[in-house]
């Protein structure tokens, strides 16, 4: 009996114009928003190769390993599910600028984005499941037994037997059957429009895309509950919708908005970023004292001058050096090049040394450079702790607030678990930052390992370009399918609760409920 019953539902609601209008708006919807994010991810991926292509080729042009090392850049590749769910992928940074002298605080941001999209929401595949199909499954929630009531066949199924239960049930099927269809469709008109315009050139997890299927099928499921739950608490088709639409409108966009604003107000980051530029400014103070007490230790001097070609200070804060005062052998040599042509007299401090002078000069240099670098090291360390670690802590505390206030509703709680599996949420970054500091922490043991601060290759004494041939390389982190899950498991069980309390609540309000 429930199986009948499911198919007379599935095939009344399969035919009813508002499904008919629902899936038309479902289709435009999902073609038009999928074409828009794609063109923006192509947007994206392009300006991402462009940079890293730029950064590699500067690398070429670097002469030594202090100027290679003093700017790595690593970079977080534009994420293909984000045409499946964006989260908030467009608005995190996506380049992170690193040395031995600088922990990376934030990644900067980098690419182009459709300008239409920078003006309204992101229209993909799960805004699509949220609003539309949510919307669509409010309606046939609200009709199911309220409905049915007004037009008098829920007392004519009842009278001849019919266990209640058995019911609810079959109709609930019904419905659920009619909007995973209308998912279907959507989702299958998404994957042709993204193999057709991205074709072979970008390969997607198809474990993750049909993940994010099941969760959206779990999303309906609750929305469907609830709105069974509200056409089981009320005798007209008409008040049950009233209520559902304010539902819809509360968990769709005045919650979230809510969620933001209470945030931002509970989290001030001015403040903290303020005491944090301070205390910056204080350790730059003392590494400038430091600095010119190791220069007149080291090289009996206060400024080092001309040493190998180069001139002037090896200055800047704790992460910066001035490259302008800090000439290198090739670089000196083009000069004096130029100097011989318009027949200028070369100056002393651009004068080619002989051996024997670099022989003298070169122990006390690599002395200071290995004192200096891994005093560089030193503060950078003590910069973040003291500095930059608490106002990220912070944001990291205001984040985890959001996410658990935002699984309160089922659209929060669905946006985030697709986000999640898509990697594209706000975790996905904290991890590509977390990788930065420890891809940091493998490139000064090696730099230590090998002794790279106190080698000729270091500084400028050399003709030949530096190499970073051995160096260790970053690779963006992956993080496989279970541990999303997991990661994503309270967003689930709250979407496993709005079922269960909705189900559970609609049975025991229609046990007694009034069919006359």
């Amino acid at each position: 009996m429930i199986w009948t019953i499911a198919r007379k539902e599935f095939l009344t609601s399969l035919l009813t114009y508002r499904f008919a209008v629902g899936l038309i708006l479902c289709l435009v919807a999902a073609t038009v928003g999928t074409l828009s994010v794609v063109q923006d991810y192509q947007n994206r991926q392009q300006a991402y190769q462009e940079e890293v292509d730029k950064y590699e080729k500067s690398l070429e042009e670097r002469t030594f390993l202090a100027k290679m090392v003093a700017n790595i850049q690593v970079f977080r590749p534009p994420i293909p599910l984000a045409v499946f769910s964006l989260g908030s992928d467009r608005w995190q940074g996506n380049v992170v600028k690193l040395s031995h002298h600088r922990v990376p605080v934030q990644a900067n941001w980098l690419g182009s984005a459709n300008p239409y999209l920078a003006v309204f929401r992101s229209i993909d595949v799960t805004t699509v499941v949220q609003v539309i199909l949510g919307l669509l499954a409010l309606l046939f929630a609200c009709d199911a037994v309220s409905g049915q009531k007004e037009e008098g066949t829920l007392k004519m199924m009842l009278a001849n037997r019919l266990p209640r239960d058995q019911f609810l049930l079959g109709t609930a099927i019904g419905d659920l059957g009619v909007l995973g269809a209308a998912l279907a469709t959507s989702f299958l008109a998404a994957l042709l429009i993204v193999q057709a315009t991205l074709g072979a050139s970008t390969s997607l997890d198809a474990v993750a895309i049909f993940t994010i299927f099941l969760i959206s099928l779990l999303y309906l499921t609750a929305i469907y509950a609830i709105g069974l739950l509200l056409s089981t608490a009320s005798h007209r088709a008409a008040t049950a919708l009233v209520f559902a639409l304010f539902f819809w409108t509360t968990a769709i966009a005045i919650y979230p908005n809510g969620v933001a604003y209470l945030i931002d107000n509970l989290f001030p980051m001015r403040l903290l970023e303020k005491q944090a530029r301070d205390q910056v400014s204080e350790f730059n103070a003392e590494f400038h004292r430091q600095t010119d007490e190791l220069t007149t230790q080291v090289l009996e001097r206060p400024y080092w001058g001309s040493q190998f070609g180069s001139h002037g200070t090896y200055g800047g804060g704790v992460s910066g050096y001035y490259w302008g005062n800090f000439r290198t052998a090739v670089e000196a040599e083009e000069i004096r090049r130029r100097l011989q042509e318009r027949g200028q007299a070369v100056p002393d401090y651009l004068r080619e040394k002989t051996p024997e002078e670099i022989q003298t000069i070169l122990p006390p240099l690599q002395k200071f450079f290995g004192r200096m670098e891994r005093l560089r090291i030193e503060y950078a360390d003590r910069i973040w702790t003291s500095a930059w670690r608490p106002v990220v802590e912070h944001m990291q505390r205001a984040s985890a607030w959001q996410r658990t206030l935002a699984v309160l509703s089922p659209a929060g709680a669905y946006a985030e678990a697709t986000a999640i599996v898509a990697g594209t949420d706000r975790g996905a970054y904290w991890h590509f930052l977390e990788a930065t500091h420890r891809y940091r922490r493998e490139l000064i043991a090696h730099l230590e390992e090998e002794n790279l601060f106190e080698a000729r290759a270091w500084f400028n004494d050399q003709k030949e370009k530096g190499d970073l041939t051995g160096f260790p390389r970053f690779f963006p982190p992956r993080e496989g399918l279970w541990k999303k899950l997991g990661r994503a498991r309270y967003s689930l069980t709250a979407l496993l609760l709005f079922n269960l309390v909705g189900f559970l609540g609609a049975y025991w309000r229609f046990r007694r409920y009034d069919v006359r």
